[in-house]
């Protein structure tokens, strides 16, 4: 079982946050199927649970979806006092061993007969109860391994670790933006993957921020991005029309039912692309790269996998 935790959802309204998290869930449920991964998808206040037959697999999928803070894979238990201390017991035996250091930390909702503090004062002779008393000792910086303890009403959920989501909304949820993709068909192959890295990032860190991302281009440049989007993008650029780039892009913008425009160009660049206006307001521009050099490019493209 995976306990899953997102973050900035919890700060939305109550009919906010319930219109998120069913979308959140949504996406592990169609993730996992696109990926043969068996599974049940549950939630409780705070928190989604997802039981799979293949762990692996399942963090894999879940590493990739906006909207998740982190995860953890748990051993689930009775929330009575013996339920846990014998958990306790089974996940220190799988994790730690003679001269190791540990930590344990506790979260608690709801009422119990017992205190968070008397679960940490307690928990840690049950981690190491199939050790030689002495060898092993607590560390509450940095120890060798963390034992947490989550328990929820009826249910405690015990973990060694914590996995690093995508984090950000859920996908959708912010509206809907087109990133315009320069011309490329007079460039070198180097000058291209530059280019396409950057619309990547681009793209990746407004899906982040849960928009949706629907990729442009003048028609001419179409086959250029076709064949290098294929692998990165999977999908078939919408091409613009008009006289000039402000035209064709309000135009795109209308017929998308889009907010705003992204422009995945470096600072430099940015006086080259026009600020669009519609009804004597100012259209949303985005240019998430712009100060961005090549090495924090590639720090961003190792965050996303």
């Amino acid at each position: 079982m995976f306990l899953i935790r997102y973050a900035e959802i919890g700060l939305k309204s109550d009919r906010v946050r319930r219109r998120f998290i069913n979308r959140l869930k949504e996406d592990i449920e169609n993730n996992l199927m696109e990926n043969n991964v068996d599974h049940i998808v549950e939630e409780e206040r705070g928190r989604v649970f997802v039981e799979t037959s293949d762990p692996d697999a399942t963090a894999a999928v879940l590493r990739t979806i906006n909207g998740i803070h982190s995860f953890s894979l748990v051993e689930p238990c009775s929330s009575s006092w013996d339920g846990i201390m014998e958990c306790l017991k089974k996940v220190g035996e799988e994790n730690i061993s003679e001269n190791m250091t540990f930590g344990l930390k506790v979260k608690r909702v709801g009422k119990h007969p017992y205190s968070s503090q008397d679960i940490a004062i307690n928990g840690g002779s049950a981690v190491l109860s199939h050790l030689p008393e002495g060898v092993n000792s607590v560390d509450l910086r940095d120890p060798d391994v963390w034992f947490e303890v989550e328990i929820r009403s009826k249910m405690a959920y015990i973990f060694t670790a914590r996995i690093r989501g995508k984090g950000g909304m859920p996908s959708s949820t912010q509206g809907r933006s087109i990133l315009y993709l320069p011309g490329i068909g007079d460039m070198d192959e180097m000058e291209r993957e530059r280019i396409n890295l950057r619309v990547r990032i681009s793209r990746l860190l407004m899906e982040r921020r849960g928009v949706k991302v629907i990729p442009c281009c003048w028609k001419v440049d179409l086959d250029p991005w076709i064949d290098l989007m294929a692998d990165t993008h999977g999908e078939r650029p919408f091409y613009i029309e008009g006289e000039d780039l402000e035209g064709a892009l309000m135009a795109t913008l209308i017929k998308l039912d889009a907010r705003a425009v992204i422009y995945p160009v470096p600072l430099d660049g940015i006086s080259s692309y026009p600020l669009l206006h519609d009804k004597g307001g100012s259209v949303a521009s985005f240019f998430p790269t712009a100060v961005m050099d090549d090495d924090e490019l590639e720090t961003w493209a190792v965050f996303f996998g």
